[in-house]
């Protein structure tokens, strides 16, 4: 799944509920994203019933970052043929889509962004699979 960056400040949301919602899980007025940008999608999660993709926000970045589904664009809905549905995900919520090497460790999240060199050996072999 490949998505483009249509906007990477609050200012972008007017609806005033989502931008609530929102705002509760953004630092600041701007996200890390570069508008136009095309990105890969990791996995997909659920946080307070607003889609959040995950994405790696450099090519070089061993873990991938949540970020709101409402500043970016679906140019390829392919979804991957590893994803699996999980329900209670430790670090991603209540809901999410994710690969299934992923899916199968509720810390596998946690794990990458500490740098436990399994999870990034196996997040690096999924970002290869995605052709990233």
């Amino acid at each position: 799944m490949i998505v483009r960056c249509v906007a990477n400040s609050l200012d972008y949301i007017s609806d005033k509920e989502l931008l609530h919602q929102v705002r509760q899980g953004v630092h600041g007025d701007n996200v890390t994203i570069e508008v136009g940008r095309l990105y890969c999608v990791y996995g997909m999660s659920l946080s307070s019933g607003i889609p959040l993709y995950l994405l790696c926000e450099n090519e070089r970045d061993w873990y991938p970052v949540p970020h709101y589904a409402v500043f970016f664009e679906v140019v390829d809905n392919t979804l991957p043929s590893d994803w699996v549905y999980v329900e209670d995900s430790y670090n991603l919520g209540r809901y999410a889509l994710l690969p299934k090497a992923w899916a199968s460790d509720p810390c596998f999240l946690e794990k990458l962004v500490d740098g436990d060199l399994m999870a990034v050996a196996a997040f690096s072999d999924i970002k290869e699979n995605y052709g990233r």
